[in-house]
């Protein structure tokens, strides 16, 4: 497995978001009603315990990502927002973890996963539910 130092990291962050942005957007008007709504990126990471610092690097980079898209109008007009969702770096944890940000979140654009051992658990939620994934 490759290890990215933070830097790196926050780049590919906000590189991914950005390709969300423009990827999603012609699958955003089928799913979101008013032009004005916000979209959620969730960015499923370990937010807890000795690999915290990973899902805070993930989350800089898609807050930093999200920035500039609203100044500039957002995706179609639906301004974008980033969710936290703590995976524990377990996949036992994470599974459950994801099935609740599928019916809890409205107005999702797609996953951020973070690397590790949870994106192999996760990726047939994801698949099946036709949600974007962006792993890295």
């Amino acid at each position: 497995m490759r290890h990215f130092r933070p830097a790196s990291r926050l780049v590919i962050g906000v590189t991914m978001l950005l390709t969300i942005g423009m990827t999603a957007s012609g699958a955003i008007s089928s799913k979101v009603g008013a032009a004005s709504s916000t979209l959620t990126v969730p960015v499923i990471e370990t937010f807890s315990g000795a690999n915290a610092a990973q899902g805070a690097h993930n989350l800089a980079g898609c807050l930093a990502a999200v920035i500039p898209i609203n100044a500039a109008g957002g995706v179609l007009g639906h301004h974008l927002q980033c969710q936290a969702v703590n995976d524990t770096g377990d996949p036992a944890d994470a599974v459950p973890a994801v099935e609740k940000a599928l019916t809890s979140i409205s107005n999702m654009t797609g996953f951020s996963i973070g690397p590790g051992t949870v994106a192999p658990s996760v990726t047939p939620i994801l698949t099946a539910a036709k949600i974007i994934e962006f792993s890295l």
